[in-house]
């Protein structure tokens, strides 16, 4: 069931910096759990996203999920991709997302899938569907297999 491997892919977790990639094929036959997508309200309004795609600044040019959520429900796809080009990479993200495949959670906090997770609570705005709930590995610790040291 994993995903397939473009490119690097890693997450942060306080000090543990993740291969995403990595995380997916240690955990592939890892429990998958269904939870309603109102859990996550504080993590899609925590700014985690970068606005300058590929660059992870930590602190600088950092946008929540919630406010791209926004800015598409509000302009829709096309508008959304040519008044906000700096967001082009999430607003693609988000329309591509594959909500069979399942998020990953670490101490309640979301290490993958939060373009999936953006694309459902869009989707509920919206009124595509009324489906709240999202598939997810919930993850004791992170494999260490995973972990970039």
């Amino acid at each position: 069931m994993g995903l397939l491997r473009k490119n690097t892919h890693t997450a942060r977790i306080n000090d543990i910096k993740i291969d995403v990639y990595k995380l997916h094929n240690s955990t592939e036959d890892h429990p998958i759990e269904i939870y309603k997508i109102s859990v996550f309200t504080e993590e899609l309004e925590y700014p985690c996203w970068s606005t300058i795609k590929g660059k992870d600044d930590k602190k600088k040019n950092r946008i929540s999920p919630q406010e791209v959520i926004n800015t598409l429900a509000e302009h829709g796809y096309i508008k959304s991709m040519l008044k906000f080009p700096k967001l082009r990479h999430h607003f693609k993200q988000i329309k591509r997302a594959d909500i069979d495949y399942p998020i990953h959670v670490y101490k309640n906090h979301v290490v993958d899938g939060m373009h999936r997770l953006a694309k459902i609570s869009l989707s509920l705005k919206l009124g595509e569907t009324t489906n709240d709930s999202v598939l997810v590995k919930k993850l004791e610790k992170i494999p260490e297999v995973a972990i970039i040291k």
